[in-house]
């Protein structure tokens, strides 16, 4: 505070005024001032991150509209301007995090080699778990709370993957080997070791140090080349592909058919 002191004459008598200034309260200014400037779109992104950080730290059954609006230095009203409610952020949070949604964008697009590319997924999908702590609570979330966001999260999710898994059928098909749940354990096998590798090792493997950590990549790699290298015919299409050729069917159809190869169909 700043004291100014004047002396003034009225009737014979003087008098003394005292002003007083307080200083501009700069730091508050300052950020009236930063909110007044943020465009829509940095005002999104700033409340985007802000509820990345509440969830990665809290969780979200733990997160509030009212962590996020203070971690992002707004007012609640400028939040429920672009959100409905604390839902309708999560539902665009979780499409933004999700490994399935945000970083194989290119699942629904042809492939050359669907084995390569098959492997490359899983592989890449322990790495991204690994570092996207986001995608590790909503996870959590996920198996915690059956509510229609984490419904739709995973049905999102099923979505995205249904024509990579359409086409390995295709791929399998007349073979031993079930792709769809070899998959489903591949990637819930991905998930727990992942989520639980703060907790204790599992089957003697610390997945949380670096050579447990590559451990699991190697073996995700060769175990997702094995099955397409392993894949046989089942015996009842073996079977199927032999009566057909006895009765005098030509290969072409019954490959056609069984989608078996003419060289299998050849030697049988």
């Amino acid at each position: 505070i700043i004291l100014f002191s004047f002396a003034i004459f009225a009737s014979g008598k003087s008098r003394n005024l005292v002003f007083i200034f307080r200083p501009m309260d700069t730091e508050k200014e300052s950020e009236k001032a930063k909110r007044v400037r943020r465009t829509k779109i940095a005002l999104e992104k700033d409340i985007m991150d802000a509820a990345k950080e509440v969830i990665e730290e809290f969780g979200f059954e733990n997160t509030t509209v009212s962590a996020i609006v203070q971690k992002a230095g707004i007012e609640p009203n400028v939040f429920y301007k672009r959100f409905e409610n604390l839902g309708s952020l999560f539902e665009q949070f979780t499409q933004r995090y999700d490994y399935w949604i945000s970083d194989v964008m290119d699942i629904n697009s042809e492939h050359d080699d669907y084995e390569k590319f098959y492997h490359e997924i899983m592989v890449e999908l322990a790495k991204s778990l690994y570092r996207n702590k986001s995608m590790q609570k909503l996870l959590v979330w996920e198996i915690s709370s059956n509510n229609p966001i984490t419904r739709r999260a995973a049905g999102l999710r099923e979505s995205y993957s249904r024509k990579l898994l359409d086409r390995l059928e295709t791929i399998f098909k007349g073979s031993d080997i079930d792709i769809d749940v070899f998959t489903a354990l591949i990637v819930g096998g991905i998930y727990y070791v992942i989520l639980h590798r703060n907790v204790s090792t599992f089957c003697s493997v610390d997945f949380s140090s670096k050579a447990g950590k590559e451990r699991l990549l190697n073996t995700i790699e060769k175990a997702t080349i094995k099955i397409f290298e392993n894949r046989q015919p089942s015996p009842s299409v073996l079977e199927i592909a032999k009566r057909m050729k006895s009765n005098g069917i030509d290969e072409q159809t019954i490959s056609a058919c069984t989608d078996l190869s003419l060289e299998c169909i050849s030697t049988l």
